[in-house]
């Protein structure tokens, strides 16, 4: 579940299918009751167990169907191109990226993989540290 505004908005991430681009099926549900649904996954016995702050900033180019989205978080700034393969292939060209570039992991992999290289307890509260952190390339297909 992730808030933005006052809108909260639920996700069912089925398992990915990696290969040079990751898909996996996406349910979304949004709403104003996020203490409600909260309290609801805290009833069926689902603990949070990854909490993460990103700024996120959505580009899209008029008359196509990927979004490209820049994720600002505490371990890294993020690129992430949706949408169909040779969307993302021809957009990732454009922008100087090549495909041994592209990484498919989540956002938890990512950030467990960060607090072992930074010799982190993975349960230590972070600092707010926004920008200025190197570019990686996340890639997705819908």
């Amino acid at each position: 579940m992730r808030q933005a505004g006052r809108d909260f908005t639920l996700t069912f991430k089925g398992p990915p299918e990696t290969a040079r681009h990751k898909t996996r099926e996406e349910i979304e549900a949004v709403t104003a009751q996020g203490p409600q649904i909260a309290a609801i996954l805290d009833r069926l016995g689902l603990v949070p167990t990854l909490r993460y702050e990103k700024l996120r900033t959505e580009f899209q180019r008029p008359g196509e169907a990927g979004i490209a989205t820049l994720d600002e978080t505490p371990i890294g700034c993020y690129f992430e191109l949706e949408g169909r393969p040779e969307w993302i292939d021809a957009s990732a060209a454009r922008l100087g990226f090549s495909h041994d570039q592209y990484v498919n992991s989540s956002y938890a992999a990512l950030f467990v993989e960060w607090c072992a290289a930074q010799q982190r307890d993975p349960e230590a509260p972070l600092e707010r540290v926004i920008g200025g952190q190197p570019l990686v390339w996340c890639v997705m297909t819908v």
